[in-house]
């Protein structure tokens, strides 16, 4: 599910029983050894997805988290004060399978039981129940199952669902300094070499955020730094010939950049800036 870039459980999976436990299980393996192989895992979640994964409790307000109109609309159903049969609500939610309307009780026989003054909290509260917990049950607890089968030996349990979130996803924050200051580099590249003097002030004073970004994810695979920063980054720059046609390219299992050594400031500006730019339409990893 997609809301506002946001990624959630889809609740009617197009699988029977057994596929779907064996999907979500899959996927939850495969995040299990990205973290384990601190590998960063590009995605959307909202955070309290980490908190599920560690048994943790969830609360009404990050409901806005997977979808802010909803979360709003029970938010005025708990201030309202008119007369809640105008408004002819019942303990079900419409939903649409397969192009379908279909309506899901929230509790046995909900949609013949009115919201009324008296019972709108425990609405409000079941409501919330079914998007965060009930809609994608089995999808959760498939996903978990696959996710706990290689984590288990791991310390991950002992970590906050914030903690969580930096080892599989990564840090937003992108210190280059810090990238700069623990570079290795190739012969016969080293640190005062004029190419790798033109190649971080391009980076650090030419590039802007959104060229930063894609740097990242050209020459190490993420957006996101290592939890822990940068400094724990690993990064190396080797010459890869002299020619001025040639794009620089990268080896982002290993955070290697392959360098020419151009002839000018001017072109290696350009080059670097297009590789970042079309990288992922013309396989330049």
């Amino acid at each position: 599910m997609e809301n506002e870039r946001v990624f959630w459980f889809e609740k009617f999976p197009m699988l029977d029983e057994s596929d779907l436990q064996l999907y979500y299980t899959f996927v939850g393996v495969v995040f299990g050894l990205a973290m384990l192989n601190d590998v960063h895992v590009e995605n959307n979640f909202p955070s309290f997805f980490y908190k599920k994964l560690l048994g943790d409790p969830v609360h009404f307000e990050e409901l806005a988290q997977l979808d802010l109109q909803l979360f709003q609309s029970l938010k005025q159903l708990q201030t309202y004060d008119g007369d809640f049969e105008d408004l002819c609500l019942s303990f079900s939610v419409t939903e649409e399978v397969f192009g379908t309307k279909t309506q899901v009780d929230l509790i046995d026989h909900g949609s013949e039981i009115a919201v009324t003054n008296f019972n709108k909290d425990e609405f409000v509260n079941l409501r919330f129940a079914y998007e965060i917990h009930k809609a994608v049950e089995q999808q959760f607890t498939a996903f978990k199952k696959g996710f706990n089968l290689v984590t288990q030996c791991s310390s991950f349990s002992l970590f906050s669902h914030q903690e969580l979130e930096l080892v599989l996803c990564g840090e937003p924050i992108l210190d280059f300094q810090a990238l700069k200051k623990n570079a290795k580099y190739q012969d016969p590249f080293k640190e005062n070499h004029k190419t790798i003097v033109w190649f971080w002030k391009i980076l650090e004073e030419e590039l802007n955020d959104q060229q930063r970004i894609e740097f990242m994810k050209f020459v190490f695979g993420s957006a996101r730094a290592p939890a822990g920063g940068l400094s724990r980054q690993r990064f190396e720059i080797h010459k890869n010939g002299e020619d001025d046609s040639r794009l620089p390219t990268s080896h982002t299992c290993f955070g290697i950049l392959m360098l020419p050594e151009y002839s000018c400031y001017n072109v290696l500006k350009e080059k670097l800036t297009q590789a970042i730019q079309h990288y992922e339409g013309f396989g330049l990893q």
